[in-house]
């Protein structure tokens, strides 16, 4: 009977390495670092490659540091010489976050701890309400134009890489699936781990704790720590984390969890918010936006009136052509050679398409997020008025208050800036109409008079004069998506003055009798068309995008400010201006809220090990209400250098300075040497050996450890107590191991980092044989290896 059953073995092109948390500990994966370079590769155990990350770009160092999530969702990845940790999720090998640790420190080792328990803090309001609202759309890569004419295509956008808005750096949040803030994701997600889940990060002077992997508890000043291996363990409460030379008492608040979840619910829906903002801004001002369009055209037209004796601005001259049928020659000559129909079709898909996408973007997904935004803001003000359990976070009633009015003034931003786009949309549809009749009817000038077709005229007059005094040179559009020239403190604003329901009812009905003027109706320019239509545009002066934010001067946007008719016109900031302060408050009160709740923390020395140890593994186990931690590490004895010893210690978490720890010394065959060695569960360790002899022989050993297999009141050294062994074929050099229940397996690397092995070690291989001769004949249907298929 041969111990052991091998499973696979398979070879990788490129060299890598095995480190200790290669395998992962819920699925039959291994994570393999390359040997050179910062790049990680996912392989199943199969022989079958996943994907591949680079950790950091143009990385020459490697990766330092690696540690599964105990649900194998997310792997925690730090590369050598490098302050950074990344948090990869297994399905798509993409960076969900990335954690930046003080300048000068990198990490030595990671590792997850989770605690489970019940979260206390009351009923999660906000998730309940937020989940009885529809999810927000996704954004899209491309977006189709709609044009005045069938002639015109769709203008694709680029799909480009976005950077985090500068407002949300440092928001302290976990990772949460988008759909718990209700923004609908096609993508799967790594979800947060049950319970109470700490990602430990160990650097040459401190130790970092993040909750969920993400969100800083503490940093807690080691200084003695350099010359020790770096190891971290974990009691099973979270109430301990220890290291070798220190341990660390932790006093996490429980309702911390609640708050940080909500605090990320808000932070998603912000983000989505500036990003929704961000797009409209690029559709409207951006190289390819729809102002940049009009604005060519304008800057052709000047250029045309530029060799004109007497030049006139060109949306005076537009005007005159509207309003009396007569054009100059040089606007005639411009618009029978250059604003041909082609070239009018592309400005009218360009605009349309960014006038759609901004009331699209503004209705069904800036607005709404920013009406979520207020659910989570009343959320934290409930949490302000529950002390039994928030009590620590010293929530401010006052500056939730102020939040939430922002957020209302954000909410009101972004509605009048919807129903001011449906207007534009209307106007430059109706400025479209009356180009194109203009264009035919120049064309039809050169044809006999016989000949002519009568041209019928479709637009509204009304509303083409609207559109070329207030959308062609000035737009109502760009007091909200027209950035500063530069940043500027938000403009004060005034809030209406509040009225009684009474007064606003006596209010309406004297207005709506006509007993009272509408004066205070948002229709300042209350002009008729012939067609009924209502003109409701603003003579608001525009920054300029080709005079670097300065005010135009000449042309129809010079006359005298106006409200738009669709706000107070006490409101001077941008959508971006109002968003991006939204989301800066949100995140101060967020941080200061966790600083003055995070982690307590109380640092002990420990009992140091001898001072000249090799490799040290590490493994908690919980027996009854105690957690021990055991370690297994490599000396040469004093006495004799060539003699090598495998040490057994074991101590109860937490540990007093006054608690030793108890040891086992085994010796080990002066014939092998211990090439790696690791725990395999709670009662056993396993050990790579590779003989002196030449051939040289390579051994995969089982030793017990456990209390209730070994006495370990015994003090003098003894052999290695092999349990199991088996001879390799190949010619390993690392070891991993994965301790997963019902698939226990482990991997070994060898061929210069390039062959791998994958032995299952729960069953011996005849012992299998057996039992697949027993079960020949009665079909299938038996509960067969699971391999992960995702």
């Amino acid at each position: 009977m041969a111990p052991f059953t091998p499973l696979s073995s398979f070879n990788i092109p490129v060299a890598a390495s095995l480190p200790q948390w290669s395998a992962c500990p819920t699925m039959d994966l291994l994570a393999l670092p390359a040997a050179e370079g910062a790049k990680v590769a996912l392989w199943r155990i199969a022989g079958t490659k996943v994907w591949e990350a680079e950790v950091e770009a143009a990385g020459e160092a490697g990766v330092a540091a690696g540690a599964w999530r105990a649900d194998g969702n997310l792997l925690a990845l730090s590369p050598a010489s490098s302050r950074l940790i990344h948090l990869v999720s297994v399905h798509s090998g993409q960076t969900v976050q990335s954690l930046h640790l003080p300048e000068g420190q990198h990490a030595l080792r990671l590792a997850w701890a989770e605690a489970d328990g019940e979260e206390v803090g009351g009923v999660d309001s906000s998730a309940q309400v937020l989940g009885m609202l529809p999810l927000l759309p996704p954004y899209k890569d491309q977006s189709t134009s709609t044009s005045l004419f069938t002639s015109a295509l769709p203008a694709a956008v680029a799909p480009r890489a976005r950077s985090p808005h500068p407002s949300m750096s440092g928001f302290p949040r976990i990772p949460l699936a988008p759909t718990s803030a209700t923004i609908s994701s096609s993508t799967t997600f790594p979800l947060s781990a049950s319970g109470q889940a700490v990602l430990l990060a160990l650097t040459p002077t401190h130790l970092h704790i993040y909750l969920h992997g993400t969100l800083l508890l503490s940093s807690i000043p080691l200084p003695s720590l350099s010359p020790s291996p770096p190891v971290i363990s974990a009691s099973s409460d979270l109430k301990s984390v220890s290291t070798l030379s220190h341990n660390v008492h932790l006093d996490i608040p429980p309702s911390l969890s609640k708050f940080a979840r909500n605090a990320s619910r808000l932070a998603s829906v912000l983000e989505y918010a500036l990003e929704g903002v961000r797009r409209m801004e690029d559709a409207w001002t951006g190289d390819a936006g729809a102002r940049r369009e009009s604005d060519s055209w304008l800057d052709k037209m000047r250029e045309e009136e530029r060799m004109a004796t007497d030049p006139t601005p060109p949306d005076l001259e537009l005007t005159r052509l509207l309003l009396t049928g007569r054009a100059s020659d040089t606007l005639t000559e411009f618009v029978s050679s250059k604003l041909t129909e082609r070239a009018l079709s592309k400005w009218t898909s360009t605009v349309c398409s960014a006038l759609r996408l901004i009331r699209t973007t503004t209705l069904s997904s800036v607005f709404p997020a920013i009406e979520r935004v207020m659910v989570l803001i009343d959320e934290l003000r409930a949490f302000a008025e529950t002390p039994i359990h928030f009590d620590a976070f010293a929530l401010q009633p006052s500056e939730l208050a102020s939040l939430a009015s922002l957020a209302a003034r954000a909410a009101r931003r972004a509605w009048d800036l919807g129903r001011a786009a449906r207007v534009e949309t209307e106007r430059f549809g109706e400025f479209g109409k009356w180009l194109k009749f203009e264009i035919d009817r120049i064309a039809s000038l050169e044809t006999p008079p016989d000949e002519r077709e009568r041209l019928k005229a479709t637009h509204d007059v009304l509303s083409c004069a609207t559109y070329l005094e207030t959308g062609l040179v000035n737009s109502p559009l760009d007091a909200y998506l027209l950035p500063p020239p530069s940043p500027r403190p938000l403009p004060p604003y005034t809030p209406p003055t509040a009225q009684s329901l009474d007064e606003t009812l006596a209010r309406t009905l004297s207005v709506l009798r006509g007993t009272a003027p509408p004066e205070d109706l948002p229709l300042p320019n209350r002009r008729v068309s012939g067609t009924g239509r209502v003109s409701t545009g603003p003579t608001v002066p525009r920054r300029s995008l080709r005079e670097g934010g300065r005010p135009s001067l000449g042309g129809a946007g010079a006359g005298p400010k106006a409200r738009d008719g669709l706000e107070s016109g006490m409101e001077k900031a941008t959508l971006q201006e109002l968003v991006a302060e939204l989301a800066r408050s949100a995140r101060e009160v967020v941080k200061r809220a966790v600083e003055r709740a995070g982690a307590r923390v109380q640092v002990r020395d420990r009992e140091t090990l001898w001072s000249e140890v090799g490799v040290v593994r590490e493994r908690t186990v919980v027996q009854g209400e105690t957690a021990w931690q055991y370690l297994a590490y490599t000396s040469s004895a004093p006495q004799d250098d060539s003699q090598l010893r495998l040490h057994l210690t074991r101590s109860a978490l937490p540990s007093a300075p006054s608690s030793p720890r108890t040891t086992l010394t085994f010796h080990v065959d002066p014939s092998y040497t211990l090439l790696d060695h690791d725990f395999f569960d709670d009662s056993t360790l396993v050990l790579l050996l590779r003989s002196s002899s030449d051939p040289p022989a390579h051994i995969l050993a089982v030793v017990p450890y456990s209390p209730e297999t070994l006495e370990w009141s015994f003090s003098e050294e003894m052999p290695l107590p092999v349990e199991k062994q088996r001879e390799l074929t190949g010619e390993p050099v690392a070891l991993a191991l994965n301790g997963r229940k019902g698939r226990r397996i482990a991997a070994v690397l060898g061929g210069a980092g390039k062959a791998v092995e994958v032995w299952d070690l729960d069953e011996d291989e005849d012992e299998e044989e057996d039992e697949e001769e027993e079960g020949e004949g009665e079909g299938e249907g038996g509960e067969g290896d699971e391999e992960m298929n995702e």
